[in-house]
């Protein structure tokens, strides 16, 4: 059989003792003090499983508590006592095994619980920022498209300011010649250009906006190109959501 050491025997006859005498460890824990030793009923729980060694004062006064002596305490068993205490032990330390196992499951099912929600909440703030970008984005191109109505209607030259993804300025309106930045390479509107484009949201065909200018219909027709090109539309409907009519 192999050798048991003295602290180990120790521990089992504390657990023997106690229960032969109907004892809690509350009650052995309250005993001690009266021989100077400060122990609680989880401590003495420990020292009875095994999972913390008993010291020598601590022995003492166990063996004074159940009136016996140290010898008798810390003494090896015959083979069945031995037996019986090493069974005692396995059973005690593989309960504190699944105890130990089930917290360490809870602690690990915690854990991922709480990845999982930072993760949501993460996938849910990217989505409201992109929501709001969406939203910020598309008040920025209705206040560039205002502001381009007001400088077209003010007869001034137009200069746009764009970037290639979205507006990310609004739009600086002076009239009378002056700038509107609004889009990043710049595009300047002639004012011939500008009278072309209000005459033909108006309603006006080209034969009829090349008599009113003085024109030949083969300009009038290149300055609506360039315009559709600068501007980039591709007809007159479109055209008409930035150019104002002459009769609005």
């Amino acid at each position: 059989m192999a050798e048991v050491g003295a602290e180990v025997i120790a521990a089992w006859r504390v657990r023997e003792l106690r229960q032969a005498l109907g004892w809690t460890q509350q009650d052995v824990a309250e005993r001690l003090r009266v021989f100077g030793v400060s122990l609680d009923q989880s401590s003495v729980a420990r020292i009875e499983s095994g999972s913390r060694l008993i010291r020598l004062s601590e022995a003492i006064a166990f063996a004074k508590v159940f009136d016996i002596d140290l010898e008798r305490l810390i003494s090896v068993p015959r083979d069945a006592e031995a037996l019986s205490m090493l069974e005692d032990r396995i059973e005690a330390l593989e309960n504190e095994v699944a105890e130990a196992a089930a917290a360490a499951q809870q602690a690990i099912a915690y854990a991922r619980a709480q990845r999982e929600a930072a993760e949501e909440a993460r996938v849910a703030e990217a989505a409201a920022q992109e929501r709001l970008s969406a939203r910020q984005a598309a008040l920025r191109a209705l206040e560039v498209e205002l502001r381009t109505l007001h400088a077209l209607r003010a007869g001034g030259e137009v200069h746009v300011v764009r970037t290639d993804k979205e507006l990310v300025a609004g739009p600086t309106f002076v009239s009378d010649g002056q700038q509107v930045m609004f889009e990043s390479y710049e595009i300047k509107l002639t004012r011939r250009e500008i009278e072309v484009g209000k005459l033909a949201v108006s309603g006006q065909t080209n034969a009829e906006i090349a008599r009113g200018l003085a024109l030949s219909v083969r300009t009038v027709e290149t300055h609506l190109m360039n315009l559709y090109k600068k501007l980039g539309v591709s007809s007159r409907r479109e055209l008409e959501r930035i150019f104002p009519s002459s009769s609005s």
